[in-house]
């Protein structure tokens, strides 16, 4: 309960490496609405990643949509987006429809 109502946002990074031999950061952007202090409270976590995904009007995006964004600039290959992935399976499917 603590944790919920204290919680103001949360930032993940993660390092790729780059096409070019360098390395690019991939971030997640977590911001604590009602809605997503609500899930945290019930213990829905499922909910608050897949309210991530939806709320970029928001701030907010989940660290397949960066690893896309940089696949997108070709800064790093599609096998690069697939081993990085925390969700590979999502990932996969980005890079097959396009969609984000």
């Amino acid at each position: 309960m603590q944790f919920a109502e204290s919680l103001v946002a949360v930032i993940s990074q993660g390092l790729v490496p780059t096409t070019d031999n360098k390395r690019a950061p991939f971030h997640e952007v977590l911001v604590n609405t009602d809605a997503i202090r609500d899930y945290i409270k019930r213990g829905e976590i499922d909910e608050v990643t897949d309210i991530i995904s939806r709320s970029d009007y928001l701030g907010m995006f989940n660290m397949n949509q960066s690893l896309y964004q940089l696949y997108l600039e070709g800064k790093i290959t599609e096998e690069i987006a697939l081993e990085f992935s925390p969700r590979e399976n999502e990932m996969a499917i980005m890079l097959r429809t396009g969609v984000a």
